[in-house]
């Protein structure tokens, strides 16, 4: 019993320590380099509109994306989902933010980025659900 708590408190420390390094950006982030996000938050609705909210593990959705801008490609890391990518379809650049849109398997979705912080946004839709991620991203 003892190590477990052990083990959960270290996580949680780990964890805090990577939300806070991923919170850090220094120097804006730009499209010429890839990324890797981190997922903090995840509010998920179905069905009628009942909506949770939880960590990424509560949704079995990935924790970590990396962004590749270059091949236009979003790969995402899932303990219990397994890896996954998704096509960027649309990217647009403003003064502090990068949007970046796309549609796989009958959902589609956006993911708005504030490139002077790394704060990230991330909707996915589909017809039965929709996915509200809010996390953080750095350099990869």
């Amino acid at each position: 019993m003892r190590n477990k708590r052990y083990v959960a408190g270290t996580s949680r420390l780990f964890a805090g320590v990577l939300v806070s390094y991923l919170v850090a950006a220094p120097d804006a982030l730009s499209e010429q380099e890839n990324l890797i996000c981190a997922a903090v938050n995840v509010v998920a609705c179905v069905g009628s509109g009942t909506c949770e909210q939880g960590t990424a593990q509560t949704f079995d959705v990935p924790t970590f994306m990396i962004i590749d801008f270059e091949n236009k490609l979003i790969h995402t890391r899932g303990e219990v989902a397994g890896d996954a990518v998704s096509h960027i379809r649309s990217s647009e650049k403003g003064k502090d933010s990068i949007l970046l849109q796309g549609f796989e398997e009958g959902r589609g979705w956006t993911l708005a980025l504030n490139s002077a912080t790394g704060h990230m946004r991330l909707s996915a839709t589909g017809p039965s659900m929709n996915f509200t991620i809010t996390g953080n991203c750095t350099r990869y």
